[in-house]
């Protein structure tokens, strides 16, 4: 058996704090989106939710099976 842990989707070097949170850059083959409620892309600057995708992330959980 292999377990792994993913703990890191993407970073971001802070310089002086400002008023906007940085995301930073997605690591390779990881990609974050910002989606609004409607599940549409926000624009700079708006409020959403963060969304990430790729192959590094999980397809399910150990011992719970598919349903």
């Amino acid at each position: 058996e292999a377990f792994e842990t993913v703990t890191d989707v993407e970073k971001k070097c802070l310089g002086e704090r400002g008023a906007h949170v940085p995301i930073g850059q997605a690591l390779f083959n990881t990609v974050v989106y910002i989606l609004g409620p409607d599940l549409e892309l926000v624009s700079e600057g708006q409020i959403g939710e963060i969304y990430i995708a790729g192959y590094n992330l999980a397809t399910g959980y150990v011992g719970l099976g598919t349903s």
